[in-house]
């Protein structure tokens, strides 16, 4: 098995169908939506992720580069469907967190071992952070421990409507928290907070992109001497959570300019965030040097049906300097 180690470490825009023609006693005329052209050329991109892989870059097949950040710049996040209440970690700063069970904010943090420690599946899906959903039957107002490199912070959900998440978060030593509320906006996929920095805003309007080079975390199941799974920070690519579909196959290779429509049926579309993941490129442990795998093809349905389909072809600019991933792309429908 080839992967690649850092360093420590899916509402379709809404189309209108507007009736404008009466004709006679208010009868209305339905008008055509127009045809999307032809799918054109292949085309060629690079993004810079940096040498240290710090940067996170939100990428669109239609808009281009729509957002470039820091990856660290938050810690934790709350989903914002009105019906959908969850917290995820960011995996990328290797943030884990354990629910005490507890309820009340100054309790002292308990003498931990690895395997107490949770994190979120790295498919990303709704049900499949660490904690699950949230229910006032599970974590709502349980305290929680996060635990952040060599910090620790205490942070108890004491709401979670449909419209905001109240929460109180403090240092490990805290008696009590302050107390914030994120409101849900939904524009966006999520509302993001940094213990640092309070409420922050990492990401795109999310009818504005596609897909984001990031850190996040991995798992490989039962790679551990002791047979546990083992979570891993790598650098790859995760989906869009709305309306955005991937594939992947790894077991074969494929001629990217031959690869058409008729091709594409042979993959399955799924909504996993990871499902492009890290393994289009391959490390030599031995010289911390990166191969990509250019006959490793990748698909994406997007927000307006679109298919696209794209391959990576370097890691590296014409510099030499790595943190500088390349690929083609080209729309199939």
């Amino acid at each position: 098995m080839q992967f690649c180690k850092l360093m420590h470490q899916k509402f379709y825009p809404f189309i209108a169908f507007l009736f404008i023609c009466f004709l006679g006693s208010s009868c209305l005329k339905k008008e055509q939506p127009l045809p999307l052209p032809p799918p054109g050329d292949a085309e060629s991109q690079l993004v810079n992720i940096g040498n240290d892989y710090a940067t996170q870059v939100f990428y669109s097949f239609t808009n281009g580069i729509v957002k470039s950040d820091s990856f660290d710049i938050w810690d934790i996040a709350f989903d914002v469907h009105p019906d959908q209440n969850e917290l995820w970690l960011n995996g990328g700063s290797n943030i884990m967190v354990y629910p005490s069970g507890q309820s009340d904010f100054n309790l002292p943090m308990p003498s931990l071992t690895n395997k107490q420690w949770m994190y979120d599946k790295p498919e990303g899906t709704y049900g499949l952070s660490a904690l699950g959903a949230l229910t006032p039957e599970s974590h709502i107002g349980e305290l929680l421990f996060l635990q952040k490199g060599s910090q620790t912070f205490k942070l108890k959900i004491l709401e979670a409507t449909s419209d905001h998440y109240k929460i109180e978060v403090g240092g490990v030593n805290d008696a009590s928290g302050i107390m914030v509320v994120l409101q849900k906006e939904e524009q966006y996929n999520f509302v993001y907070y940094s213990f640092s920095n309070g409420i922050v805003q990492p990401e795109p309007v999310k009818t504005d992109w596609d897909f984001v080079f990031t850190r996040y975390r991995t798992i490989f199941p039962g790679l551990n001497a002791d047979g546990s799974d083992m979570p891993y920070i790598v650098n790859g690519v995760l989906l869009n959570t709305f309306k955005t579909l991937g594939a992947s196959d790894s077991t074969k290779e494929f001629n990217f300019a031959e690869f058409d429509l008729a091709a594409s049926s042979q993959f399955t579309l799924s909504p996993n965030r990871d499902i492009i993941g890290y393994n289009w490129k391959a490390v030599n442990i031995n010289t911390a040097e990166y191969t990509v795998l250019p006959k490793r093809m990748f698909l994406l349905k997007d927000q307006l049906n679109q298919l696209w389909k794209f391959h990576f072809v370097s890691f590296y600019d014409e510099n030499g300097q790595r943190g500088n991933p390349r690929f083609e792309f080209k729309r199939l429908e």
